[in-house]
């Protein structure tokens, strides 16, 4: 279990970035239902085993979705943060959350990839945090790149090829 063998060596947080009701009707049709899904299954993961997420927000975009909002009420540690940029650590809030938590590594999950997630992962970096992420976890809209950038990511942290692979 990855989550456990994290947790062996530091602990782990969830960052949902922009899941919002105006953002995702712009993914891919090809990727939207299996995001989702994807996504269900960690934060129910989190729910059950108390990992923190940290939901971020873009400001003005609504709120996130109603699939994942429904499954975030049951998880006992969730914070949001409002963001207005692309990289969430523009909130010095995020920072701080993650630090009180004590985590040192985050699964991110969300849209866009090719930007607000790879800008958050950039800045998480340099914060020295540690980053993970599934190309079934992230996604773009449909005029991003394809690859949603995962050699980025598998670059600069930890890519695994299956969100399952991550919780089981």
């Amino acid at each position: 279990m990855l989550f456990k063998k994290r947790n062996a060596t530091g602990k782990i947080a969830v960052v949902l970035i922009d899941m919002q009701v105006r953002f995702v009707p712009n993914v891919r049709e090809d990727r939207k239902p299996s995001l989702i899904d994807s996504q269900k299954k960690i934060l129910a993961y989190c729910a059950e085993h108390d990992v923190p997420v940290c939901i971020v927000e873009f400001a003005g975009y609504g709120e996130t979705i109603s699939d994942l909002h429904e499954i975030l009420k049951k998880i006992p540690r969730t914070k949001i943060v409002e963001k207005y940029e692309d990289d969430a650590f523009s909130n010095p809030e995020l920072k701080q959350t993650l630090s009180t938590w004590g985590v040192n590594t985050l699964l991110l999950m969300g849209i866009n990839a090719d930007y607000c997630v790879k800008k958050t992962a950039a800045s998480a970096i340099q914060n020295k945090f540690r980053i993970l992420t599934a190309p079934s976890l992230i996604s773009g809209q449909r005029k991003h790149s394809k690859d949603d950038s995962i050699e980025w990511y598998a670059a600069n942290g930890t890519v695994v090829e299956d969100a399952l692979s991550v919780i089981v």
